[in-house]
C-alpha cells in the first residue's frame, strides 16, 4: 500500500502583489500516517510570498540587487515537493525480462510557471534534494554480514518535458508505474506479478512488448543513488547546477513545466530493494520582475 501526503499552507494577507503559479505551493511532509519510521525530515519553508517579505525587508536596508544576492545565497526559494511511503512493496530484479526490472516509483509536481498581467515569468531551477529511506536485501547472507554496497539496487531519475512527444501525460491523481507501464502497448515491457496481465491473443501465444518511449536511448537517465544503506536510515542527496557529478547535465534539462520521474531498479534476480519513503524536493527562484509592482 502506498501513502501520498500533501500539506498546504495557506497564504497569509500580503500587500505585495505576486504573479500567479500554475500550481499551489505545496509542502508534502514525511512522514506518512503509515510509516514504520516516524522521524521527520528538519527543513525550512518558503512560499513565494515569504520570499517576497524578506525581500521587501532587506530593501529597507539595501539596493534590490543586493537585497536578490542576499536571498540567493540564503537559498531562500520555494519549492514543491512530494514524497511516497510504500513500506509494504518491493522492487525485484525478478519481475523483469533479463533479470533487469525498473519501477517508476514517484513523480514530482511540475515546476511553477508564473505569469502576471498574462505575460510569462521565467523561474529557475536551483536545487533538487532526494530523500530516500530503503534498504537492499538478498537470498544470502548479506543482511548478517553487514558487507559493503553491491550496486545490484539502485535509484534513477530522469525529465518528464511538458508535452513531450511520444509520452503520455501524467496527471497528479496518477498511480506512477501505472503511468509508467501504460507507456508500453500492448502488452506492458515490464509486468509485476500483482499487476493484471493481458489474456494472451488468439493461438496463444504472447505479443512482443512495445518498447516505452521513456526507455528510449535518447531519453537520458541520471543515477540518483547506488549505495542503499543496510541500515535503513535516510539518505539525502543534493543536486545543484554546476556540479560535476551523477547530476552533470541535469538542470541543463530542466525548465518550467517538467517534472522529474524516479526510478528505482534491480540488476540480478533474488535482490530486493524495500523502500521506505521517497521524497523529492525542487526549489526555484522567482526573478527580480516577479516583485514588481
Amino acid at each position: 500500500m502506498s501513502c501520498f501526503e500533501t500539506l498546504e499552507r495557506p497564504p497569509s494577507p500580503t500587500h505585495t502583489s505576486l504573479p500567479e503559479t500554475n500550481a499551489s505551493h505545496t509542502v508534502a511532509n514525511l512522514p506518512c500516517s503509515e510509516d514504520k519510521d516516524l522521524s521527520d525530515i528538519p527543513h525550512v519553508t518558503y512560499l513565494p510570498e515569504d520570499v517576497s517579505k524578506i525581500r521587501r525587508l532587506l530593501e529597507n536596508f539595501l539596493p534590490g540587487e543586493l537585497a536578490d544576492i542576499i536571498v540567493d545565497k540564503a537559498e531562500i526559494w520555494p519549492y514543491v515537493a512530494k514524497s511516497r511511503n510504500a513500506y509494504s512493496s518491493s522492487c525485484t530484479a525478478l519481475e523483469g525480462s533479463d533479470g533487469n526490472a525498473q519501477w517508476c516509483y514517484l513523480v514530482s509536481p511540475a515546476v511553477p510557471t508564473l505569469t502576471r498581467n498574462g505575460e510569462s515569468i521565467a523561474t529557475a531551477v536551483r536545487k533538487v534534494k532526494f530523500y530516500i529511506k530503503s534498504y537492499e536485501s538478498s537470498w544470502g547472507d548479506q543482511r548478517q554480514s553487514k558487507t559493503g554496497p553491491t550496486f545490484k539496487t539502485w535509484f534513477e531519475a530522469s525529465v518528464l518535458k511538458q508535452d513531450e512527444p511520444g509520452l503520455k501525460p501524467y496527471a497528479d491523481e496518477n498511480e506512477p508505474h501505472d503511468w509508467f507501464t501504460s507507456l508500453s502497448s500492448p502488452r506492458p515491457k515490464y509486468l509485476n506479478n500483482l499487476l493484471p496481465v493481458d489474456p494472451l491473443p488468439e493461438g496463444g501465444q504472447p505479443t512482443d512488448p512495445t518498447p516505452s518511449p521513456f526507455d528510449s536511448e535518447d531519453k537520458k537517465r541520471w543515477t540518483v543513488a547506488n549505495d542503499t544503506l543496510l541500515d535503513g536510515q535516510w539518505q539525502e542527496i543534493v543536486w545543484t547546477p554546476g556540479q560535476e557529478d551523477n547530476s552533470k547535465g541535469f538542470f541543463d534539462t530542466l525548465t518550467v513545466g517538467d517534472r522529474i520521474v524516479m526510478m528505482t531498479r534491480a540488476l540480478a534476480p533474488g535482490w530486493i530493494n524495500t523502500i521506505f519513503n521517497v521524497r523529492m524536493e525542487v526549489f526555484y527562484s522567482l526573478p527580480a520582475s516577479a516583485f514588481e509592482i
